[in-house]
């Protein structure tokens, strides 16, 4: 849809923000990112329907990932829901963000990579989640990824997490485990059950309801 839409001071010009989304390289991403906090809340909603409707390109990804640092909530869930459609294609600059030295970018990476369902994610995930200087936020979100994938291969290490000094990356870990549903995680739930903090022991109790679920 084409508005009047101002850019630089003393600068207006008509754009259509749903053809920048369908071209969705660098640019137009930029441009359409940008303009969700325009001033005018007509334009705001207008890039974010272009966005969630229309912005696939591969190529927008970089900048997608960019705004996963934003403050602004209507920004930062834009970006996240703009990269789960373009899917596979975002996994391999997701991975990387994790690396990166921004912490919201590496928090809604692994968020991200956690609902697209890309198996390649687990490893990168788990090394994020083993580095001990990591913060608790980014720990925790990869948790939560981690759960989402279902990954077996990362029971072990939830298991560590599941007593971690950390009473979010815990109770996320029980989640985790839970939604896994691994057997291994049987006597170390039951033990959480008397974990000091209620949200970790009401986090197991799920957790075990779950697995009885799946073992019936």
């Amino acid at each position: 849809m084409k508005t009047q839409y101002e850019g630089d001071p003393g600068f207006v010009e008509t754009v259509d923000f749903d053809a920048l989304a369908r071209h969705g390289d660098c640019v137009s991403a930029r441009a359409l990112i940008a303009a969700l906090s325009n001033d005018d809340p007509h334009i705001a909603v207008l890039a974010e329907e272009a966005i969630l409707v229309h912005l696939t390109n591969p190529s927008a990804a970089e900048p997608l990932i960019g705004a996963l640092s934003s403050e602004s909530p209507r920004v930062y869930v834009a970006a996240s829901l703009a990269l789960a459609r373009i899917g596979t294609p975002a996994v391999p600059p997701l991975m990387k963000a994790l690396r990166g030295r921004d912490e919201h970018i590496r928090c809604g990476a692994a968020l991200v990579l956690g609902s697209l369902g890309d198996h390649r994610a687990v490893r990168p995930l788990l090394m994020l989640l083993s580095d001990r200087t990591e913060s608790i936020r980014v720990r925790a979100n990869a948790v939560e990824a981690l759960g989402e994938l279902k990954a077996e291969e990362s029971v072990p290490v939830l298991l560590h997490t599941l007593v971690d000094q950390s009473v979010e990356v815990r109770r996320r870990s029980a989640e985790a485990l839970g939604s896994i549903g691994d057997t291994r995680a049987f006597w170390p739930l039951r033990r959480a059950l008397y974990d000091r903090d209620a949200s970790v022991r009401l986090a197991a109790d799920e957790a075990l309801e779950m697995l009885g679920k799946k073992a019936a």
